[in-house]
């Protein structure tokens, strides 16, 4: 499997591993995993990227795609292959410290306000997180 970037006829670009020989197999459809789609805006410091899970929803770890809805698959470049890894890095870090809230929450119990400002500023950590 190798690390791709890849466009959509819609625009919309992901970065994935992709399965290389499933195309070899069928070539109207390929394999991907590990999916992170590519967010890119314009500040007051240039274009900023950061990455997002790609149909984070999903219950399987992989995806097939039909080939025709691709426009492009290309390498990456070793900028972008440390932007996934500080992303993967930041991910794990996120998913260890919600696991401790929950077990420091576990038992207690807590009225509205309490959940509704804890719901907040957990929102707030989630939507705020960049990686550039």
């Amino acid at each position: 499997m190798e690390l791709k970037l890849i466009r959509f006829t819609s625009g919309e670009q992901i970065v994935a591993q992709v399965d290389m020989e499933s195309m070899v197999e069928n070539k109207s459809k390929v394999k991907l995993f590990e999916t992170y789609k590519i967010i890119q805006e314009r500040g007051s410091y240039g274009v900023q990227t950061s990455l997002v899970n790609w149909m984070p929803m999903r219950e399987m770890k992989s995806i097939w795609v039909a080939t025709k809805d691709i426009s492009t698959i290309v390498d990456i470049n070793e900028d972008t292959k440390k932007l996934i890894a500080q992303f993967q890095a930041d991910e794990e870090e996120y998913e260890q410290a919600n696991e401790i809230i929950k077990e420091a929450l576990r038992g207690r119990e807590m009225d509205n306000d309490e959940l509704e400002e804890l719901y907040d500023y957990v929102m707030s950590a989630n939507t705020e997180r960049q990686v550039h």
